[in-house]
């Protein structure tokens, strides 16, 4: 059983300071063949470049940098280095092994910073029962203003949903391959 429900989880960061109901988000799911425990600690070690590839207009992360602790305690941080030389900041806000795990992305370098404050992940980690287990990736994005939604709500919705379902697919091979292996 999760120690995070999902409405528990809705909105981590009040601070961003945008309105809850101006959010936009996006989720993907995916079944990986594999115990939620062995996931979730290879989930964190995970260098996220090896999945976030880019997809289309959106940049791929290239490398992390000033990474503080192992990634697996609140309030740790890292640097994010994309392609197109944009730049981001994540920040952990929960981690409950083996449940659920949460960051923030904020200080980007490029037009998403005048549109919203930043975007939170969310990932649930639930057992199937059987070895394997569902994973669950939420992303939220707050923004500014009325204004700012319209301008990313149409590419939340499409396009960055598509990265997401991209994503968590590779995330699932490569977690049964090196998992298993």
């Amino acid at each position: 059983m999760m120690s995070v429900s999902r409405d528990a989880a809705r909105f981590l960061a009040p601070d961003m300071m945008g309105s809850p109901d101006l959010c936009v988000s996006a989720t993907a799911h995916v079944r990986i063949n594999a115990p939620v425990d062995e996931v979730y600690d290879w989930f964190c070690g995970l260098d996220i470049s090896r999945v976030l590839n880019g997809y289309g207009p959106l940049p791929g992360v290239e490398r992390t940098t000033d990474q503080t602790g192992s990634w697996t305690t609140p309030r740790e941080t890292r640097k994010l280095e994309m392609s197109g030389n944009i730049r981001a900041r994540q920040e952990i806000l929960i981690a409950e092994r083996p449940f659920f795990f949460a960051y923030r992305v904020r200080e980007f370098t490029h037009i998403l910073n005048l549109m919203a404050y930043g975007a939170e992940a969310r990932w649930w980690f639930e057992s199937a029962g059987d070895g394997g287990m569902t994973l669950t990736w939420t992303y939220t994005f707050w923004p500014r203003s009325f204004v700012g939604k319209l301008g990313i709500y149409p590419v939340i919705k499409t396009i960055w949903h598509r990265y997401m379902v991209v994503t968590i697919r590779a995330m699932r091979d490569l977690a049964e391959q090196e998992i298993h292996n």
